[in-house]
């Protein structure tokens, strides 16, 4: 949390140093971002991935500490297709979209026994693990510096994480267990666009959440920062770097444990503009 506080506050000083240009008048600046009203990005989320997970039980007690890449076998490095779509609701507003699916599946022997919620597995048991998550982000954004070489806004919004980690035992008692949740998660942060030039464009985002409601505490950081390339008029280029760090603790009719989920990794994409 501490990281992602710093980065915010570096990012703000940074773009309001950049941010200071001559005037310009209002329909010249909305001349030069005429062409970013509508944004759709398209591309892969090139992922390296750490997941823990402990799912209790109220009649067995604390479940099994488990790593889901080394215990369980889940792939650690994965990549997927994502879209980050932003649309200019007017000139000092924006709402941003995201969509990403980071499920995975395996079947490994395990090597030690697994207490996952009110299911025991033993030692050298042949198990299946299906891992289903899915992103979605949606956040509002009221631009607070908009001139000629760059933008900065404060954001707020909504970050979905629905994800169900299932363990199922191959032959022999075929036992199962399940523990699921959705979260949608408030969050608040800074999204900001630099134009190096018409070609060439910076853009940063930081996100956090941190809150104690009901069954549910946990929080959440994003931190995202791309490079692009406008090649053509309507269509450029982008590669980046996004991470997400995700804490959850739960004693829920569904779950009851904790998950820390993070993942980060490059986004490389194709951007359509207009």
């Amino acid at each position: 949390m501490n990281h992602t506080f710093k980065f915010i506050g570096i990012c703000a000083i940074i773009f309001m140093l950049l941010g200071v240009s001559p005037s310009y008048a209002d329909n010249t600046v909305d001349n030069i971002w005429k062409d970013d009203t509508v944004n759709i990005n398209l591309g892969m989320f090139l992922t390296n991935r750490d997941t823990k997970v402990r799912v209790d039980s109220r009649t067995l007690g604390r479940g099994t500490e488990l790593n889901a890449e080394e215990d369980l076998g889940l792939s650690k490095d994965k990549s997927v297709t994502r879209t980050d779509i932003y649309v200019r609701l007017a000139q000092n507003h924006r709402f941003d979209f995201s969509y990403y699916d980071l499920s995975r599946d395996t079947t490994r022997v395990i090597n030690k026994t697994i207490q996952y919620g009110d299911v025991t597995f033993p030692i050298n048991t042949t198990i299946k693990s299906n891992f289903n998550l899915t992103i979605v982000k949606a956040a509002y954004s009221y631009l607070f510096i908009r001139n000629a070489k760059m933008e900065l806004g404060l954001s707020a919004g909504i970050f979905i994480q629905d994800y169900d980690i299932q363990i199922q035992q191959i032959g022999g008692a075929n036992a199962q267990a399940k523990a699921e949740a959705f979260a949608p998660l408030p969050v608040i942060g800074l999204k900001g666009t630099w134009r190096f030039s018409d070609k060439w464009w910076l853009r940063t985002s930081a996100e956090i959440f941190s809150l104690s409601y009901d069954d549910y505490s946990g929080h959440l950081t994003d931190v995202m920062v791309a490079v692009e390339y406008n090649m053509f008029e309507n269509i450029g280029f982008g590669v980046g770097y996004n991470n997400t760090s995700f804490k959850l603790r739960a004693d829920a009719d569904k779950f009851i444990g904790e998950v820390n989920i993070d993942y980060g990794g490059v986004i490389a994409y194709t951007k359509v503009h207009f």
